[in-house]
């Protein structure tokens, strides 16, 4: 999310049987862009990793509609409403995966902070099982004891903090940044829809609402680096990203900017230092390791150079033989 970050949306897979659930699981990694405004030429950005079911051929979602509604105090509600059509195949759920945080080009990772505030199948209560898999919240949706079929309209209710950025001196410098947006304006930078669906989308559209007016809003669609623009609807405080219809690995990323005003604090960025290169590991513990083996061994041999033919103090008397 944003990110890109993000996020968004990532992939939501069809659950089948628990024998088999964890068939065709995958991890794709990417990275959300740090970009202060996208303009024409600046590429889609992929959603973070995601996991996946494979769905049967037949399988389609009949609408997917995210709507952000984005807070004074910077942290922002993210309802998705997703109508899965699972056809004549037995399943018992979907699965989402949330991301958590994003890897930076300096390997460092965006940390988002996300809590799930309700989930619903059809408007009803349904087993959510929350787990940590990687960088993702991975939600499994369904109840392990039941299989379902047909259409069915899953609602997913989550907050996210830190996923906003304040655009910066720096970022200004793009001749393309448009009129109206100044340093210190505050950016929302998301994939709306991620590009880890194996299934076609029919009708996928997102709405933002934000604490003041919109500064400048775009859209974009496609694969994974695509510029493709979207349709962009903007008025007062929300703006309206599509509909389009996608194609598998198909995603929609919209950017959105507010005025610094509109926030009763300062956006955060939640960067953390990421993990230490395994190579760098394994260095730090044969280095300690060869000290410890090679250390003594060359303190002796140094003294014994050093203290050759020297009479300490204490030592015992030394004698040599009478002459012939």
């Amino acid at each position: 999310m944003s990110a890109r970050c993000t996020p968004s949306l990532t992939l939501v897979g069809a659950l089948r049987r628990p024998s088999t659930s964890a068939d065709g699981a995958s991890h794709m990694t990417s990275m959300r862009r740090r970009i202060a405004l996208v303009v024409g030429s600046v590429a889609l950005a992929s959603a973070a990793a995601v996991g996946f079911a494979g769905p049967a051929a037949a399988e389609q979602i009949g609408s997917l509609q995210t709507d952000v509604t984005i807070s004074a105090d910077t942290s922002f509600r993210v309802v998705e409403s997703i109508e899965y059509d699972f056809g004549f195949s037995d399943r018992h759920g979907i699965f989402r995966d949330i991301p958590k945080f994003d890897v930076m080009p300096n390997g460092d990772r965006r940390v988002y902070g996300v809590t799930i505030n309700s989930v619903t199948v059809d408007g009803q209560s349904v087993p959510v099982e929350e787990s940590e898999e990687g960088p993702f919240l991975h939600l499994r949706i369904g109840d392990p004891d039941a299989t379902i079929t047909g259409s069915h309209t899953y609602v997913i209710d989550y907050t996210v903090t830190d996923g906003l950025r304040v655009i910066t001196a720096e970022d200004m410098k793009d001749p393309a940044m448009p009129a109206g947006v100044a340093a210190g304006d505050v950016e929302m930078y998301w994939d709306l829809v991620g590009t880890g669906w194996q299934v076609y989308i029919d009708q996928a559209d997102a709405k933002v609402t934000g604490p003041g007016e919109i500064l400048s809003a775009k859209c974009f669609t496609g694969a994974q680096g695509g510029t493709t623009a979207c349709p962009v609807g903007a008025a007062a405080n929300t703006v309206s990203y599509g509909p389009v219809s996608l194609a598998p690995a198909e995603g929609l990323t919209g950017v959105t900017v507010f005025p610094a005003a509109a926030f009763s604090r300062v956006p955060t960025e939640n960067i953390q230092a990421g993990p230490l290169n395994p190579i760098w590991g394994i260095a730090g513990g044969i280095v300690p390791a060869l000290l410890l083996i090679f250390g003594p061994i060359g303190y002796a041999l140094s003294k014994r150079r050093s203290d050759a033919g020297v009479v300490l103090t204490g030592s015992p008397p030394q004698y040599s033989p009478p002459d012939d």
